[in-house]
Protein backbone atom coordinates (compact mmCIF):
# COMPACT_ATOMS: atom_id res chain seq x y z
CA UNK A 1 0.00 0.00 0.00
CA UNK A 2 1.54 3.44 -0.75
CA UNK A 3 -0.10 5.50 1.24
CA UNK A 4 2.44 6.41 4.30
CA UNK A 5 -0.49 6.42 6.81
CA UNK A 6 -1.56 2.83 5.71
CA UNK A 7 -3.01 1.08 8.72
CA UNK A 8 -0.37 -1.16 10.56
CA UNK A 9 -0.92 -2.58 13.72
CA UNK A 10 -0.59 -0.90 17.28
CA UNK A 11 -0.94 2.26 15.00
CA UNK A 12 -2.63 5.34 15.29
CA UNK A 13 -3.58 7.80 12.52
CA UNK A 14 -3.74 11.34 12.75
CA UNK A 15 -7.03 11.92 10.09
CA UNK A 16 -6.25 15.45 9.51
CA UNK A 17 -3.18 15.26 8.21
CA UNK A 18 -3.70 12.50 5.38
CA UNK A 19 -3.79 13.42 1.74
CA UNK A 20 -7.02 13.03 -0.09
CA UNK A 21 -7.51 12.30 -4.12
CA UNK A 22 -10.57 14.76 -4.83
CA UNK A 23 -12.84 14.51 -7.24
CA UNK A 24 -16.21 15.70 -8.55
CA UNK A 25 -19.56 13.72 -7.58
CA UNK A 26 -21.33 12.75 -10.77
CA UNK A 27 -24.33 15.48 -11.48
CA UNK A 28 -26.65 12.41 -11.18
CA UNK A 29 -26.39 12.41 -7.09
CA UNK A 30 -25.75 15.86 -6.68
CA UNK A 31 -29.01 17.74 -5.24
CA UNK A 32 -27.52 21.05 -4.36
CA UNK A 33 -23.55 22.04 -4.58
CA UNK A 34 -21.31 22.17 -6.49
CA UNK A 35 -20.44 18.94 -4.28
CA UNK A 36 -16.70 17.30 -4.25
CA UNK A 37 -15.68 14.44 -2.37
CA UNK A 38 -11.91 13.48 -1.24
CA UNK A 39 -10.94 10.22 -0.19
CA UNK A 40 -7.59 7.94 1.10
CA UNK A 41 -7.76 4.49 1.70
CA UNK A 42 -6.09 3.46 4.34
CA UNK A 43 -6.38 -0.13 4.33
CA UNK A 44 -9.10 -3.20 4.43
CA UNK A 45 -10.50 -5.54 7.80
CA UNK A 46 -12.60 -8.39 7.10
CA UNK A 47 -13.26 -7.53 3.78
CA UNK A 48 -14.70 -3.84 4.85
CA UNK A 49 -12.47 -0.67 3.35
CA UNK A 50 -11.14 1.93 6.41
CA UNK A 51 -10.32 5.59 4.90
CA UNK A 52 -10.90 8.75 4.85
CA UNK A 53 -13.51 10.43 3.39
CA UNK A 54 -14.30 14.36 2.98
CA UNK A 55 -17.22 16.11 1.59
CA UNK A 56 -17.68 19.75 0.50
CA UNK A 57 -20.85 21.82 1.55
CA UNK A 58 -23.53 19.94 -0.61
CA UNK A 59 -26.49 17.82 -0.73
CA UNK A 60 -25.63 14.64 -2.36
CA UNK A 61 -27.51 11.20 -3.08
CA UNK A 62 -25.56 8.03 -2.61
CA UNK A 63 -25.90 3.99 -2.12
CA UNK A 64 -23.87 2.34 0.44
CA UNK A 65 -23.47 -0.79 1.93
CA UNK A 66 -23.17 -0.72 5.66
CA UNK A 67 -20.88 1.94 7.10
CA UNK A 68 -19.27 3.25 9.94
CA UNK A 69 -17.88 7.02 10.35
CA UNK A 70 -16.94 9.55 12.68
CA UNK A 71 -17.15 13.06 11.80
CA UNK A 72 -13.67 15.02 12.66
CA UNK A 73 -15.33 18.42 11.40
CA UNK A 74 -17.83 20.56 10.40
CA UNK A 75 -21.17 18.82 10.03
CA UNK A 76 -23.54 16.27 8.11
CA UNK A 77 -26.89 15.34 7.82
CA UNK A 78 -27.81 11.63 7.17
CA UNK A 79 -31.64 11.34 5.70
CA UNK A 80 -33.09 7.81 4.66
CA UNK A 81 -34.64 6.69 1.70
CA UNK A 82 -38.14 5.92 4.01
CA UNK A 83 -37.76 9.33 5.69
CA UNK A 84 -38.35 7.92 8.94
CA UNK A 85 -34.97 8.95 10.13
CA UNK A 86 -32.82 12.08 10.01
CA UNK A 87 -29.50 11.91 11.73
CA UNK A 88 -28.22 15.47 12.31
CA UNK A 89 -24.02 14.81 12.83
CA UNK A 90 -21.29 16.82 14.59
CA UNK A 91 -17.78 16.49 15.46
CA UNK A 92 -17.85 13.63 18.34
CA UNK A 93 -15.80 10.95 20.15
CA UNK A 94 -17.75 8.11 18.57
CA UNK A 95 -18.65 6.63 15.74
CA UNK A 96 -21.28 6.06 13.97
CA UNK A 97 -22.90 3.02 11.87
CA UNK A 98 -25.24 2.86 9.27
CA UNK A 99 -26.80 -0.25 8.22
CA UNK A 100 -27.53 -1.45 4.62
CA UNK A 101 -30.49 -0.04 3.06
CA UNK A 102 -28.60 3.18 3.30
CA UNK A 103 -29.61 6.78 3.49
CA UNK A 104 -30.48 8.49 -0.23
CA UNK A 105 -28.68 12.06 0.54
CA UNK A 106 -26.15 13.37 2.56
Amino acid sequence: MSNPFALLANLSVDATRIALEYREVPADQVMSGPARVGTAELGQLHGCSIGVWEMSPSVTTDVEVDEFFIVLSGKASVQFADGAHRWNCSPAPWAIWLPAPPPPGW
